[in-house]
């Protein structure tokens, strides 16, 4: 009722803190999800992330071309006044633009994309939770450096790219965007430094895994010094006809990156095992689970 409340109030005289800019994810489970609500919601900017080549929420998509399709229906369905964010290192994804009478911005880390990050680095610290990432950002022949802390990796590089396209869009000057960033936070149980027992690190990045999401947390668990680097590798759900072949990508992530000591938790994580195996891992040093509350004990 309170609600209801505020929504009439809100009908009759705008509040002086009503929100000019509303912010909003559109997930896709099933075909159609995409189409429908971008008809409903009529964004006047559309931002796509990034979609991996084994993409989640596959499950219930006859393929990886036809979830594209699906994702495509965010920028197809902006109106000419509008403005597509897109992901330039994704060639896919930077296609979406042919679908549109809408203005595009591009990001990313290669040589082209409108707005682009050069000079990538994390620069890891004794106390990792003091690590930082640092890059420039370039825009329109402007370069300006970046600096964030507690917050580190590719994923998160992204997503600091993508805030800047939306900034200029909405006429924010570049300096402006960046000094707004550098407080920027990371979510939780994504990339999160946490501090362990016996003098260790846990890289919490456990919220929902995907392929893609799991090979960045490979990517920075090989970056940050250790001298034994374990990996915790629970089942990644949702993908569909890709099951196998995605978790057995992982595993030969798992030996490309060195990883000491391999945990593996649930059913499908077992062509995990399988291959890590045929990539020559130690068999001692590996140890699989039915469940992360027999992994924890």
């Amino acid at each position: 009722m309170e609600n209801i409340w505020q929504g009439v109030s809100l009908v009759l005289k705008k509040a002086p803190n009503y929100p000019q800019i509303l912010i909003l994810e559109l997930g896709a489970d099933h075909k159609g999800d995409i189409s429908s609500l971008s008809k409903l919601l009529k964004p006047k900017i559309g931002v796509i992330t990034n979609i991996g080549e084994m993409p989640v929420h596959l499950e219930f998509f006859k393929d990886v071309a036809e979830l594209y399709q699906e994702k495509a229906n965010l920028i197809s369905n902006l109106s000419q006044d509008g403005f597509g964010v897109l992901n330039y290192d994704n060639p896919k994804i930077y296609g979406f633009k042919n679908l549109t009478q809408a203005k595009v911005i591009s990001y990313g880390f290669k040589e082209g994309a409108d707005v682009r990050i050069s000079d990538f680095k994390i620069i890891p610290e004794e106390n990792l939770a003091a690590s930082s990432m640092y890059f420039r950002i370039e825009y329109q022949g402007n370069a300006i450096p970046f600096q964030t802390k507690n917050v580190i990796g590719k994923n998160y590089a992204y997503a600091i790219l993508c805030a800047v396209c939306v900034g200029l869009i909405l006429e924010m000057n570049l300096v402006e965007i960046v000094e707004e960033l550098k407080d920027y936070q990371g979510v939780n149980s994504r990339a999160r430094l946490l501090k362990g027992v016996n003098q260790s690190w846990i890289i919490d990045d456990s919220y929902n895994a995907s392929p893609l999401a799991t090979e960045y947390a490979l990517d920075l668990l090989d970056i940050l010094p250790a001298q034994r680097k374990i990996f915790v590798f629970g089942d990644m759900l949702e993908l569909g006809t890709i099951t196998e072949q995605a978790h057995r990508y992982i595993g030969r992530l798992i030996v490309k990156n060195n990883i000491d000591i391999l945990v593996t938790i649930g059913e499908y994580s077992k062509f995990t095992d399988d291959e890590v195996l045929k990539q020559g891992f130690n068999q001692d040093n590996l140890f699989h689970f039915q469940n992360s509350q027999d992994a924890s004990d």
